[in-house]
């Protein structure tokens, strides 16, 4: 995967976690039941489920090797991206600025490419 593919796969990842962070905020607020929340979690965890090709004939170890790997990429991402987040959350909640954690979240979605190209 080139670096370029990198950004927009963990642009996209960022994004995916604030809709799910964002509409858990709603969900948390409302008195709706908590079957709305599991469904929104299993949806999330299903598209953070890595891709990853099975090529030819696999013996059980090579296929888990394939599957640990990815899974192990995928978490090191997820992991980068919620670091990333709590930070952006915490510069805020440090300064002056008087912003929810939904407006902050909707504000990093909105630049998500200025951001990266800032760091």
């Amino acid at each position: 995967m080139t670096e370029e593919e990198e950004d927009r796969a963990r642009d996209e990842l960022t994004q995916q976690l604030i809709g799910f962070l964002t509409g858990a905020g709603v969900l948390a607020d409302t008195d709706e039941d908590d079957e709305q929340f599991r469904e929104a979690v299993g949806q999330l965890a299903i598209a953070l489920m890595p891709n990853f090709e099975i090529q030819g004939r696999m013996t059980e170890e090579e296929l888990s090797d394939r599957i640990s790997f990815a899974m192990a990429q995928q978490m090191v991402q997820l992991l980068s991206v919620f670091a990333f987040l709590f930070g952006e959350l915490a510069k805020v909640n440090d300064s002056d600025v008087t912003m929810s954690s939904a407006e902050v979240l909707q504000t990093i979605s909105a630049n998500i490419n200025n951001l990266r190209n800032d760091s």
